[in-house]
């Protein structure tokens, strides 16, 4: 909070320098209104939305700048380091990372300093990350440990798993009178 940075880290499959300037580079600065062009005209079938790289680029609305520290799964990659400060200039150097993973470095701008609050980014996470199938930890804490029952066969519930996932969602409200169990 006091550097006024937040970091979003991982151990996925990391990036090595060609990826960084392929999927984080080149998609924002060359390709991103070739690839808005692309989907457009689409009538839906194709969606923009979770395109990997076009999301990333909104950090750029809350941050002055942004750095990524990443090292892939590949044998023998070396670790790549990514700073921008929103503009079409960045630098791409050797990383630090001696682990497989991502770091994601957000310098949040004065504007925006709320998103250095706990409890604002609990929200957010809770919100939108709760029922991921990977674990997501704020401070140590995993955010997302309730699992969603609709991904588990109805005869794999028993009247508590449902009523512990509604006081879950809803934990200030009486307990329902009854549920339907859909599957997705």
């Amino acid at each position: 909070k006091k550097k006024k940075t937040l970091k979003i880290v991982d151990t996925g499959l990391g990036m090595t320098a060609d990826d960084v300037e392929k999927y984080i580079a080149q998609l924002a600065f060359s390709g991103a209104e070739e690839f808005v062009k692309k989907y457009q005209d689409d009538s839906g079938n194709n969606q923009i939305i979770g395109h990997f790289g076009l999301g990333f680029y909104s950090s750029f609305m809350v941050s002055d700048s942004v750095e990524i520290d990443t090292l892939s799964f590949q044998e023998d990659a070396k670790a790549a380091h990514w700073s921008c400060d929103g503009s079409p200039n960045y630098t791409l150097d050797t990383g630090k990372r001696e682990v497989r993973g991502t770091a994601i470095t957000l310098h949040i701008n004065k504007e925006s300093e709320e998103f250095l609050e706990e409890g604002k980014i609990r929200t957010l996470l809770m919100r939108h990350c709760r029922f991921l199938p990977h674990p997501i930890f704020l401070n140590e804490k995993q955010i997302n440990d309730v699992e969603p029952l609709w991904i588990k066969p109805a005869s794999q519930c028993t009247d508590k798993d449902y009523l512990n996932f509604y006081k879950a969602l809803y934990p200030m409200e009486p307990d329902p009178i009854f549920w339907i169990h859909l599957n997705i």
